[in-house]
């Protein structure tokens, strides 16, 4: 339905921030009426009541003195809880300074213009302030700031990914992360790796059992007739493109690396096929009494690129969390033991502000094992979780261990993207950009000193085998932190470093928000299914009125909640497959007759609620300050009452 991001009232989504702000999409920022009368003083003291060292005269108020004489607008009634853009010309300063009465907050008194937004005063009362005091001021102005903008809170630094796929630091220790993810992937494709693919001379191939080259393209005559390149590097993806001139419907077959035959398209016409390199072979061979004519052979690596700008942006609130790696970069340094391999720098990262941060881990040349590790992590006896951003190279898999107090190894497959082993551990690998994996592991240890190691695999899956001195795979930043889950990457460079928790609430929102009847809506995701309550809320800034939805502490369910003076009018837990998945989530309500909304379908309902009172603030919280939400957002919205097939349409994903 058109017409349904119209009717919302208020509506947050991931697309513009500010220093200690997350902006709304409605409404749409905008400016009250006048709320000063006579502030241009041109009706003498109209309006202002003003103490001994104020007079007023000339279309201005004139303070001369050092006593804390105020000057008042008698007709302003201003809400603490709402923001107002004041401004005001100070003319013929002198010295000294203006604060405000309540509060005795120092506000600009230079001469000329100025102007700022505030919030938390009940009227329009100014003093003097710093000492003796000598100036004019006239032309004030106050008017209410109409917006839903939160006010977003972390007080460190963090970091996201961006929108071209890149980690970057979130420039400001108050700036909310748009985060983004489900980036879409193309293929990318390397240089030609066969030579003479087009047959132009005889040459460059191995001929075998009757095949030859002549006339521009190559002609296999019988059975085992065969002809082959050795360029391939195993484990890579390749696209291999050839054509099929003519043939006597007898087979032929393709061998993608040492053994393995796989059965190829054989009619005549141009055929692609992809495959991944199990040794160096390209071979084209007859199986039967065969007489066929092929030409423009080519093989080239595919690899995975992001499509700039196609991820999916949210709102990332994370908890705090610490670093515990003190050098979560720097592989060269002796704070990580290379064992039987090696480190090289200067290579590609998938970052902003290291774009040549990645490390080659270097198998060496002996037979055992291949590894970079780092003993001695001091950490608390709870569940903890280490995560290493990873890319292919001449190796495509590696096992990463994570013990001390228990714990256990995980496998992963860079080229598939997958997890091929999990013992003693929960292990999860996510594509984070072209090719690059972070790869965590967590367990719960009972030791509070732990250890954890990176080991390159060789193709059998195997952690001990003979190196070749220059295979490995590349790695960009490492973490360790105490969570169940990997959260976003913090840097260290010689000592941990903590990331804060963020938080966003609004109040003053009374006007926007109908405490009687309405639909308070999300589309949300978790970060983890770690069975921790995380809620959204609108209410009175208390837990005694309020309307929210969250995560609840049973894993893999959402929370709905109404309550009214202190009562609990509706309680229920919706359980889902998955909450890290997106889900459209929303609870209309109104006086008995209240429902909850998952993905298009209404799964509960209560008859018997009543209603809170005062709703006016909008919060990441269960709206008294705890419970704070973690987690991805799409969208937050309050709406008026909506019909069901209209909820039905919000909801549906």
């Amino acid at each position: 339905m058109a017409n349904l991001l119209e009717k919302a009232n208020i509506l947050i989504t991931p697309t513009a921030y500010s220093d200690g702000k997350i902006h709304s999409a409605k409404p749409i920022q905008s400016l009250s009426a006048e709320k000063v009368v006579n502030g241009d003083f041109e009706n003498g003291s109209t309006g202002w009541t003003k103490d001994s060292n104020w007079t007023i005269s000339g279309g201005k108020a004139n303070l001369i003195g050092n006593t804390t004489d105020a000057l008042t607008s008698t007709d302003l009634v201003l809400d603490a809880s709402k923001t107002y853009k004041i401004s005001y010309n100070i003319s013929n300063y002198v010295s000294g300074g203006l604060a405000f009465v309540i509060g005795n907050i120092s506000i600009p008194s230079t001469n000329g213009f100025h102007q700022f937004n505030y919030t938390g005063q009940t009227n329009f009362s100014i003093k003097r302030f710093g000492g003796d005091s000598q100036l004019s001021i006239d032309n004030i102005s106050i008017k209410e700031v109409i917006d839903a903008d939160l006010n977003f809170t972390r007080g460190s630094a963090a970091t996201r990914v961006n929108a071209q796929c890149l980690v970057e630091n979130s420039q400001g220790n108050s700036i909310p992360r748009i985060n983004y993810k489900d980036f879409q992937y193309e293929d990318s494709l390397g240089s030609e790796e066969v030579v003479n693919g087009d047959f132009a001379t005889d040459s460059d191939w191995i001929l075998e059992n009757g095949a030859i080259i002549n006339n521009g393209s190559v002609n296999i005559i019988g059975a085992g007739s065969r002809f082959k390149q050795d360029v391939l590097t195993v484990g890579k993806t390749y696209k291999l493109d050839y054509e099929v001139i003519s043939t006597n419907g007898a087979s032929f077959r393709f061998q993608d690396g040492v053994t393995a035959f796989v059965d190829i398209n054989q009619t005549v016409g141009i055929h692609t096929y992809y495959f991944e390199a199990t040794g160096v072979r390209t071979q084209f061979q007859a199986v039967g009494d065969i007489n066929a004519r092929i030409d423009n052979v080519s093989v080239k690596e595919v690899t995975k690129v992001v499509t700039p700008n196609s991820g999916v942006g949210s709102w990332l609130i994370e908890p705090q969390s610490t670093n515990l790696l003190e050098y979560s970069e720097s592989f060269d340094n002796s704070y990580w033991v290379k064992s039987g391999a090696t480190v090289t720098s200067g290579f590609s990262a998938p970052s902003v502000d290291s774009p040549l941060g990645a490390f080659k881990l270097v198998e060496g040349t002996s037979n055992g094992q291949h590894k970079l590790q780092k003993a001695n992590l001091t950490v608390s006896a709870t569940s903890n979780t280490v995560s290493y951003f990873i890319k292919k190279a001449e190796r495509n898999k590696v096992l990463v261990e994570f013990g001390g107090g228990g714990g256990g190894t995980a496998g992963f497959d860079l080229s598939l993207g997958a997890i091929i082993s999990e013992s003693g551990v929960t292990a999860k690998i996510e594509l984070i950009s072209s090719d690059w994996y972070r790869c965590s592991v967590t367990f719960t240890t009972t030791s509070t000193s732990v250890y954890t190691s990176v080991y390159t695999l060789n193709d059998s899956n195997s952690n001990s085998y003979q190196g070749d001195g220059t295979s490995g795979v590349y790695i960009f930043a490492s973490q360790t932190e105490q969570q169940s889950f990997a959260t976003s990457y913090i840097p260290t460079n010689g000592s941990v470093q903590t990331r804060l928790a963020e938080t966003a609430s609004r109040s003053g929102l009374g006007d926007l928000i109908d405490s009687t009847q309405g639909v308070f809506y999300a589309e949300i995701s978790a970060l983890s299914n770690d069975g921790v309550s995380r809620r959204l809320s609108i209410s009175d800034g208390t837990s005694s009125n309020r309307v929210f939805i969250g995560f609840g502490s049973t894993i893999n369910t959402f929370q709905f909640v109404v309550q009214s003076s202190g009562s609990i009018a509706l309680n229920q837990l919706i359980s889902v497959s998955d909450t890290t998945k997106y889900a459209k989530v929303a609870i209309s309500y109104k006086l008995n007759d209240v429902s909850i909304w998952i993905n298009g379908s209404k799964v509960g309902t209560d008859t018997v609620a009543t209603m809170p009172s005062s709703l006016n603030s909008l919060a990441l919280n269960q709206g008294n300050g705890t419970e704070n939400f973690n987690g991805n957002i799409k969208a937050v919205a309050v709406y008026p009452i909506l019909t069901d097939q209209e909820l039905e349409c919000l909801t549906t994903r």
